[in-house]
Order: C-alpha cells, then structure tokens, then sequence
C-alpha cells in the first residue's frame, strides 16, 4: 500500500513506533542495522551457553 493511500491515522501509528524503535536502539547502544544483527548473534550465543551450562548441572543423578 502506497503512502499517499494510508490514513493519517496509520500514518501516525506507523510514525510513533518508529520514533520508539529509535530510542531504543539508541538507549541500547545500537546505530546500525549491522550492529543490531550482531548483538542478537551474540545474545543467541549467550543464551545458548548458559542453557548448555543448565543442562550440565541438571543432568542424571
């Protein structure tokens, strides 16, 4: 849907998200699309160690 199509309505909703979404990723730091996907790879990392530390201490007896 083009632009001109949308109601101003949308336009406004689409407008407030993005305004936060920058926010955001500046409260965090991030200034980039690049810097963005980096940070997730390396929260995936995080998360999959330590569930693979969890695993460890919670195997068989």
């Amino acid at each position: 849907m083009r632009d001109d199509e949308r109601s101003l309505h949308e336009l406004l909703l689409e407008l407030d998200r993005l305004e936060e979404l920058r926010e955001d990723l500046l409260e965090l730091g991030i200034r980039s699309i690049e810097e963005l996907d980096a940070r997730i790879a390396d929260l995936h990392r995080l998360v999959d160690q330590m569930s693979g530390e969890q695993d460890i201490g919670n195997g068989p007896v």
